[in-house]
């Protein structure tokens, strides 16, 4: 079966190459939940790995939408060390939730 990407998820896959590209503390880039039946106004969720961030704030940072750049929708971010990410059990508290991690959108 062949998978049929949306509009949104083709965003999350540029945003997250392109954090991969422009930083190289980012090793991984994650989706935070799934992208399947979402609602289009909900923000794109990432998971970013970052060598020598803060550990223990799983606060999501927000990000308006930014046409003028291709991006289409919010975004919201969270970082984790690599230390902290081998740590979690497939799951993140982000907030007062806890998120699914979900597939790997980018990687070194």
């Amino acid at each position: 079966m062949v998978r049929v990407e949306s509009e949104k998820y083709q965003a999350a896959r540029r945003i997250a190459q392109g954090h991969l590209d422009a930083d190289e503390s980012v090793h991984q880039v994650y989706l935070l939940g799934s992208m399947e039946d979402e609602d289009e106004g909900r923000p794109i969720r990432l998971l970013e790995v970052v060598e020598g961030t803060l550990e223990g704030d799983t606060d999501p940072v927000g990000f308006a939408p930014s046409p003028e750049r291709g991006v289409k929708y919010p975004l919201q971010i969270v970082e984790v060390s690599p230390q902290e990410y081998e740590r979690l059990s497939g799951k993140l508290h982000v907030g007062s939730d806890w998120v699914a991690i979900g597939e790997c959108l980018a990687s070194r």
